[in-house]
């Protein structure tokens, strides 16, 4: 029994070390997302899914989607707080009752403070018609605030994790009043409408992660999959959208103005020719830290 026991011991002293050091590096490697199983499921590549307008930009008529549609994508468009993509000459996203929605996916790095800027879409004259998403700042570190110039409204996000985490974001305007929802882990928040004291009136550009002169910080983290339509979303619509994960294809492709998958560019794949120019972004394919497909 003795010499089992010294066996034993010289065993744990010769080969823990070794033990504890490989222990440690697969530690490493779950953190960084390494054994994250979406590492290992299809990715769409860029203009992997299209909307096919045959009759033109701006036409309806036999509008649909052609391509490989609804998975993953390959990259994530990373901004760091100084990037942005910018899309003009897109006054078609207001719709004939001064309707709009815009919906995408964020990721919140953590780093970073403020109201960071997930998108600002509106008239570059009048500051009153921007309609905007923004993460944290007066909404607490797991808030999220919605609005349109001067007027807002914080999203509670109980139960939605919305740091280091990727939420889907749903932000619609009726022509009365604003509404938004915020999705993750399985599960949606809503924020109360509001009546702003202006509405969009007409329409000029988009931001994207923030712009150039903005009081508010510029997004920290990833964005994905932005999508515009010249009508107002339902939470119905927004819950059915969510759903279809991050690489989701959009819905009402009849209102559908512009999407933005920024899966390895800023093109415009709605059919519209809206393509977006960018500023200081790089796009990564190792985005999957943080997501979870829709349960």
């Amino acid at each position: 029994m003795k010499i089992r026991l010294q066996s034993a011991t010289e065993y744990l002293v010769t080969y823990g070390w070794a033990i504890l050091i490989i222990a440690v590096v697969l530690g490493a490697l779950f953190g960084l997302g390494i054994f994250n199983s979406l590492n290992f499921a299809p990715k769409a590549s860029p203009n992997s899914c299209s909307v096919n307008r045959p009759n033109g930009p701006g036409s309806v008529s036999f509008v649909n989607l052609v391509g490989t549609c609804d998975n993953l994508p390959e990259y994530a468009v990373s901004l760091q707080g100084n990037g942005y993509v910018y899309i003009n000459n897109v006054n078609q996203l207001v719709g004939p009752a001064n309707t709009i929605t815009i919906t995408g996916w964020f990721y919140n790095s953590g780093s970073g403070g403020g109201q960071q800027t997930g998108f600002l879409a509106g008239n570059s004259v009048v500051s009153q018609g921007y309609m905007y998403f923004s993460g944290t700042g007066s909404c607490g570190n797991t808030g999220a605030s919605i609005g349109i110039g001067s007027t807002q409204t914080c999203i509670d996000t109980t139960g939605v994790s919305t740091v280091k985490n990727w939420i889907f974001v749903a932000v619609s305007y009726n022509g009365i009043g604003l509404q938004g929802w915020v999705c993750g882990n399985g599960i949606c928040s809503a924020s109360s409408p509001i009546t702003p004291s202006f509405g969009m009136q007409s329409f000029g550009s988009v931001y994207i992660g923030g712009g150039p002169g903005l009081s508010q910080p510029e997004w920290n983290g990833y964005i994905a999959n932005i999508q515009a339509y010249n009508t107002s979303f339902s939470e119905s619509d927004a819950l059915a959208l969510y759903r279809e994960g991050i690489g989701g294809a959009p819905i009402a492709l009849q209102w559908l103005q512009g999407w933005w998958p920024l899966n390895g560019n800023a093109n415009d794949y709605s059919g519209n020719s809206n393509a977006g120019v960018v500023s200081n972004v790089i796009y990564i394919n190792n985005w999957e830290n943080g997501y979870s497909n829709p349960a």
